[in-house]
This record gives C-alpha cells, structure tokens and sequence, in this order.
C-alpha cells in the first residue's frame, strides 16, 4: 500500500470510530434513526479499508505477473554466446578470446562440463 493509501487508511478509520461515537451519542439521546445511520456509515468506512487493501494486494500481483510477463524472451544473440560459453574448453580460451588457444591441443577438454 502506497503512503497516500495508509493515510487515507487511517483517515477512513478515524472518520469511522468518529462515526460510531456520534451513534453512542444518539443512543444515550434516545434518537434510534441517528444512531443507525451513524453506526451504519461507521461500518460502511471500515468495509472502504477492507476493500481498498484488497484492491491494493490485486494490483500488486497484476503489476508481479505483467512484469514476468514483460521479461524478454531469450533471444539468436543469447543462445549463441550461451553455445560459445558453454563450447570452451578452458579458462585460457575464455581470458585470450581465442587468440592464443589452439583447442586441439588443449588439455583441459575433459575438465569442462
């Protein structure tokens, strides 16, 4: 949840236990009509919490799953760097690029995975 959702969070949640305050008020004032719409409009911000952290806890596994989803496929170029990579034969071809490695005559073939 963002800063400005945890704001309007705790907002929601003060309006609410206002709300219910002012119920407990008119049903000491023996006014039932004020006290239920009170009460009711409490328990309708504390129904916008729940609802607006649901939504939040939504968006962020929309946002988790679009960003695999974005996430490049491999492409010729990388297949073929991982095939030279994966074809050498020892650390000395890897650190000459090949210009000092003759890998017919390498010995290190067999240590290679």
């Amino acid at each position: 949840m963002t800063r400005a959702g945890r704001v309007l969070a705790a907002l929601l949640a003060a309006a609410s236990l206002a709300l219910a305050h002012c119920a407990v008020v008119s049903w000491q004032h023996h006014s039932p009509p004020y006290t239920a719409l009170f009460a009711a409009c409490s328990l309708l911000c504390l129904t916008s919490i729940s609802h607006a952290v649901q939504q939040c806890s939504q968006i962020h596994a929309l946002l988790t799953e679009l960003e695999q989803a974005s996430r490049p496929f491999t492409t010729a170029q990388d297949r073929t760097v991982a095939d030279v990579l994966n074809g050498a034969c020892c650390e000395l071809w890897w650190t000459s690029a090949g210009a000092e490695h003759d890998p017919t005559r390498c010995t290190r073939k067999d240590h290679h995975a």
